[in-house]
């Protein structure tokens, strides 16, 4: 059974979770977990709109046990290309208690933004892509 320890430090049962779990690594179109981050970082479909233009960041391994999904990246993620290379990454390697090189390692852990490319800036912070249809990476 697994727990999770809250910040006032007590425990809650989350339910019966299985130690180890294989997972399928392919979508329904066959892709294998390869080639579909590799079409995700080509992916172009909102290039017209974004203030610096597209890449997608993200970090992906078959092997990952851990998977975060984050907001889309910042200026600083953008330039660097690394996922939470910003101060938003210092709760999740907390509250995982890997270190630094640990957590960017993506066979130890996945992270997906709901975006995959920095959107620009908007009032009152990040701005949904203007003009686009919406649509990030379309497959």
């Amino acid at each position: 059974m697994s727990t999770h320890r809250s910040r006032q430090g007590d425990e809650s049962t989350l339910g019966q979770w299985p130690q180890s779990k294989v997972i399928e690594h392919t979508n329904r179109q066959g892709l294998g977990c390869g080639d579909l981050l590799a079409e995700v970082r080509s992916c172009r479909a909102c290039e017209a709109h974004l203030p610096l233009g597209p890449r997608p960041v993200l970090q992906v391994g078959a092997s990952a046990r851990i998977l975060f999904v984050g907001q889309a990246p910042g200026v600083r993620v953008h330039n660097s290309g690394v996922p939470w290379d910003d101060p938003s990454g210092d709760s999740p390697r907390a509250w995982t208690g890997l270190d630094k090189k640990r957590f960017d390692d993506a066979s130890d852990v996945a992270i997906i933004p709901m975006g995959f490319c920095y959107p620009g800036r908007g009032r009152g912070g990040f701005s949904a892509t203007p003009g686009s249809n919406m649509t990030c990476c379309p497959r």
